[in-house]
């Protein structure tokens, strides 16, 4: 027997739907200064994550450009340097 793949699609949307709808409760003055940092930010971002971290690092990477700063993605390894 297959598995149900429009019943486990929905379950996750639904999940996921109220997790990004508790994370809009939790946002604060620390996130809009964050925001503001970057995109006011005249010289280099440098992102850094491992893990989950870095798979959002990498996520948030193509769109910064836009804002004309120069982005660079630094994953794990390089934390050694």
């Amino acid at each position: 027997m297959q598995p149900d793949i429009n019943h486990i699609a929905k379950t996750v949307f639904k999940i996921e739907a109220n997790e990004i709808a508790r994370l809009a409760d939790k946002l604060t003055d620390s996130f809009q200064k964050a925001v503001e940092s970057i995109y006011h930010s005249d010289g280099k971002v440098i992102l850094i994550g491992m893990g989950k971290s870095g798979i959002i690092t990498k996520k948030l990477q193509p769109p910064l450009p836009a804002q004309e700063s120069s982005v660079f993605y630094a994953p794990r390894r390089s934390l050694s340097w």
